[in-house]
């Protein structure tokens, strides 16, 4: 299974918001130990791991655990892959230090438990130094996208206001060059926190779209719908893409890299756009 644009978070003590969020269209399902659990709730959620993960659903179970720092990651950790999720999500992610250690544990808790898949880990970006450092760390085959984490970034850098906007903007703009300088496939944004606005949502998930991002973080299921809406390609932009790939393919033919197209140049880079979005629609 493969994972998609729409990634819900629920508390994973929280068993109606667990129930709802598993049985949604979300493609992930991010079953959270983190910051949506009181620490005197962390251990009841770390238990309710395993029935969650148990009830299954079509698209991907990851949990986010912890913090490295913390002392209940490695537990958290055990408890995700004894449970079978799909992957972990992990929190404050900005080190190599960070990346060899969950790996290690990872590699060691699979083989203890006797899961014969590996777990995909997703590091959630959320300092200064995590964005910095990110094309610099070598996260392993685990890692195939990071998640940017909006909130954690704004109190990292004491944002607030109208004015931390064009922060946060440069914050994500950094963290889609960053990983694609990685190899890593396009980014997860980071949440819309007036979780029913619809309008709001679609907004910025089209902004987070236009910048480069793959999907984005919800809190609610409300914001699924708008999420999907602003990651799909539109009639307009496929329409466009056919018309762009089937031109080429008859410039080919006469051994011609570029065609005019309702007067405007295309040569491969529109091409690799266009297919791109075809991609995207199957």
């Amino acid at each position: 299974m493969h994972d998609g644009p729409v990634w819900l978070f629920a508390p994973a003590n929280a068993a109606r918001k667990v129930q709802g969020a598993l049985s949604s269209d979300a493609d992930v399902v991010v079953l959270d130990l983190e910051d949506a659990v009181l620490p005197g709730d962390k251990l009841a959620a770390r238990a309710a791991i395993a029935e969650a993960v148990a009830v299954g659903r079509r698209g991907l179970i990851f949990v986010r655990v912890n913090a490295c720092e913390t002392p209940l990651c490695l537990g958290d950790i055990e408890a995700a892959v004894a449970a079978g999720a799909d992957g972990v999500m992990l929190p404050k992610a900005e080190s190599q230090a960070h990346a060899d250690c969950v790996n290690w544990a990872l590699a060691q808790l699979e083989a203890k438990h006797d899961r014969p898949k590996p777990s995909m880990l997703v590091p959630l970006v959320e300092t200064a130094r995590g964005v910095a450092d990110l094309a610099s760390v070598k996260w392993g085959p685990r890692v195939r996208r990071v998640a940017f984490g909006s909130v954690d970034f704004a109190v990292d850098l004491a944002l607030s206001g109208p004015l931390a906007a064009p922060a946060l903007a440069h914050a994500q703009h950094s963290l889609v060059m960053a990983s694609r300088l990685a190899g890593l496939e396009p980014p997860i944004d980071g949440v819309t926190l007036d979780a029913r606005n619809a309008e709001t949502c679609l907004q910025d998930s089209a902004l987070a779209r236009g910048i480069g991002f793959g999907g984005k973080l919800a809190i609610h299921p409300a914001q699924i719908a708008p999420i999907q809406q602003a990651f799909r390609p539109t009639a307009e932009e496929l329409a466009w893409a056919r018309e762009i790939s089937d031109a080429f393919d008859i410039a080919k033919a006469t051994n011609s890299g570029a065609v005019l197209v309702r007067g405007r140049l295309v040569d491969l880079p529109v091409v690799l756009q266009a297919q791109r979005l075809l991609r995207q629609a199957a």
